[in-house]
């Protein structure tokens, strides 16, 4: 891949199976590319390739990569930062329609804030943020942000790529976290590095279109996204403290987790494998604590479900191609 000296921003959108939701966003994007903002798609082996789907737009400033075999959300992810070659880039979710005028709204920010590393930008569906602030390195960061979620969602977040210095073996080794891009940003902050956050919005929601059956599993986040505690953050104890409640707001409680493992697609799962699950999530959701408050409702749950399999045989066998992990 190669670029003319021109090109400032890449939008990047990694995709499996949701070809036209992307061709929505790639219609939108269209009028909005030029000679110094390129997008690039990367196909995850979707049964269809996109290049099918999209083919007919034919414009000089798209490439589409396709993947020989289905690498991985997050390789997905990762793929997309070590191919950008410009200095931004803005990591776009496949199903999340940008607004008509988003790339002017980030090009005016990159010239107004080219010195900071790191721009978040608001998912009205999430937080009330209403002002822009700003926070000073990775600690300024964990303290100073309002919402964590907002800062895991892919689509708000637009990487000075030239300013950030990140751990690369650490991004891939933590992949199974589900958040690479978190690893990538926690990582490659500088002690000065300079994040903004803003009140604008890049997408419009109102034609987004993904059902809750087609989003991601909260059951493989609550599994795997404690294990973005094992950065190695060179942060006060306080500060990675701090951390540790951020990434558990987005681990399910035990209730929660076993209404997802009693659900009809997955309810002949083996009992081995559900009481697995249950456990690693809570065992995972320790992180520096011995114990939490919910270890009670742990317990309660992991004897529920032995109750129910002496209780009641499962009717046929489980087949693991029904249970959908990301």
């Amino acid at each position: 891949m190669s670029y003319n000296d021109k090109a400032l921003l890449t939008v990047m959108i990694p995709t499996y199976n949701r070809n036209h939701k992307v061709l929505l966003s790639v219609e939108r994007l269209i009028p909005q590319l030029n000679d110094n903002v390129r997008l690039i798609i990367f196909d995850n082996c979707s049964d269809t390739a996109v290049s099918e789907t999209i083919g007919h737009l034919n414009h000089e400033n798209i490439e589409i990569v396709r993947h020989a075999s289905n690498i991985g959300m997050s390789a997905n992810f990762i793929s997309c930062f070590e191919a950008c070659q410009t200095e931004w880039m803005w990591l776009l979710g496949d199903d999340d329609p940008p607004a008509l005028d988003a790339v002017e709204t980030i090009i005016a920010d990159i010239n107004r804030y080219s010195e900071y590393s790191f721009i978040n930008y608001k998912n009205p569906y999430a937080i009330k943020r209403q002002d822009t602030f700003t926070t000073q390195g990775l600690e300024g960061l964990i303290e100073g942000m309002d919402d964590f979620g907002n800062l895991l969602f892919i689509s708000v977040g637009l990487y000075h790529l030239n300013k950030l210095t990140p751990n690369k073996r650490l991004v891939n080794q933590l992949s199974y976290s589900l958040a690479p891009h978190i690893v990538y940003l926690f990582t490659g902050l500088q002690k000065e590095a300079r994040v903004l956050f803003s009140p604008a919005v890049l997408h419009d929601f109102s034609l987004r279109t993904t059902t809750p059956d087609e989003d991601w599993s909260w059951l493989s986040l609550s599994l795997s996204i404690p294990v973005l505690y094992e950065m190695p953050l060179n942060v006060s104890q306080k500060a990675k403290e701090k951390f540790a409640d951020l990434v558990l707001t987005h681990v399910k409680k035990p209730s929660q987790i076993y209404g997802i493992i009693e659900q009809p697609s997955t309810i002949n799962m083996p009992l081995y494998e559900k009481r697995y699950l249950l456990r690693q999530i809570y065992f995972r959701s320790l992180l520096h604590k011995g114990l939490n408050r919910y270890f009670l409702s742990w317990l309660w749950c992991d004897l529920k479900l032995q109750m129910k399999y002496i209780l009641k045989k499962p009717d046929s066998a489980y087949n693991i191609e029904r249970y959908k992990r990301i």
